[in-house]
Formats: structure tokens, C-alpha cells, sequence
């Protein structure tokens, strides 16, 4: 017999799949007929069933449109009743991944100074999900690399490092931009790798 508060749905995730939004929760009842899941949108004030008899998880919602963000709980329920409802989550529909809108120094450019800026702008609010997202290697130098932290997130869409190019005249740089590396708030990866090279003179 389901009784409320403890058999509730847990491990409840919502997670944007660019084409639909998938909510996922483990089930801790063993009598349930099936699953509710209740979404509230952000512009509603209350929670609505969209799906009744859910058999399994994950559900998919398919009904959102891009930019919509939506909040989910799931319950159990048989004959009896229902249980508690699990914790809610949310998760905003984005088809759109992330690029790089522009970057300096600029493909090919030739370079002097003990120093050099590497600046890239992403099209929007930008997740750095590991320390090697970001590589930058030389010909005759090494740049370090790890100074930027796993899950860093940069708000201003801009990604910058300043290099020491005081012995280095002659390099050739690299930078490479891992497409599973960066990712938007949303989690859409880059598209594809990303790359450019400059020179110190």
C-alpha cells in the first residue's frame, strides 16, 4: 500500500536534450500502478499534471519551446493513493550550443612583446568543464595550461589568459578549444573543436 512521504520518488534530474527536456527519478516503491509527473512553468504560479500512467523513467517533455524553463516533480500512486512528491528540479529548453564569436590574437597574427593577451569571447555565458578545455602549446615553448579550474563558469561569455613570451621568439601557438570541454548553462556542447594559431616574432 503506498502511503505518503515514504516511497517517494528520489534522485529526481531533469536534464535539456536540445529537443525536449528528459526527467528522470528512482523508484523506491514496490506497488505503484505507475507515475505522475506534475511541471510548472516559470511564468505559472502552480504545478499541473502533463503525464499520468508513466511507466518507467526517464519522460520525456516535448513541449516546451526554445527558452522555456520548467519545473518537475514526479509521485507514485496505485489504488490507494499517491505518494509525496519528489524534490523539484528544473531545466530550461536550448537547442542553440555555444561558439566562438571571436578570439585575439587573431588567426595567423605575428606578435613582439615579453607577454601576450589570448582572449576568446563566446556567444554566450560559457562552462569550462575541465582544466584541458582550454590548450595552448607552442612549437619551441610551453604555455601553462592549468591555470583555469575545472567547472568554471564565465558569466561575461569571455575566456582570458595572459602568456609569458619572453623566450620565445620564433614560437608558433595553439590554442585548442575542446568541444566537450566547454559547454552553455543549459549543457549543449561546442559543435566541433575550435583551434587558431599566432606567432611570437
Amino acid at each position: 500500500m503506498i502511503t505518503p512521504n515514504n516511497i517517494a520518488p528520489t534522485e529526481a534530474n531533469a536534464v535539456n536534450s536540445q529537443s525536449h527536456i528528459a526527467i528522470s527519478w528512482s523508484d523506491r516503491s514496490n506497488d505503484e500502478l505507475g507515475f505522475k509527473i506534475y511541471r510548472r512553468l516559470s511564468t505559472e504560479n502552480e504545478p499541473s499534471i502533463i503525464a499520468e500512467s508513466v511507466l518507467v523513467s526517464p519522460y520525456i517533455d516535448n513541449t516546451l519551446t526554445e527558452g522555456q524553463q520548467a519545473y518537475y516533480s514526479v509521485t507514485a500512486y496505485n489504488d490507494n493513493g499517491q505518494s509525496a512528491n519528489s524534490k523539484v528540479v528544473s531545466a530550461t529548453l536550448d537547442s542553440i550550443k555555444p561558439s566562438v564569436s571571436s578570439h585575439t590574437p587573431l588567426n595567423n597574427q605575428q606578435l613582439t612583446g615579453s607577454s601576450v593577451s589570448v582572449s576568446i569571447v563566446f556567444s554566450e555565458t560559457i562552462l569550462l568543464r575541465d582544466m584541458n578545455a582550454v590548450n595552448i602549446s607552442g612549437t619551441s615553448c610551453s604555455y601553462y595550461s592549468g591555470q583555469w579550474h575545472q567547472y568554471t563558469i564565465y558569466p561575461a561569455s569571455v575566456f582570458n589568459t595572459e602568456l609569458n613570451t619572453l623566450f620565445c621568439s620564433g614560437d608558433t601557438v595553439t590554442v585548442t578549444i575542446d568541444k566537450d570541454g566547454v559547454q552553455d548553462l543549459s549543457g549543449n556542447n561546442l559543435d566541433q573543436d575550435y583551434s587558431f594559431t599566432f606567432s611570437i616574432q
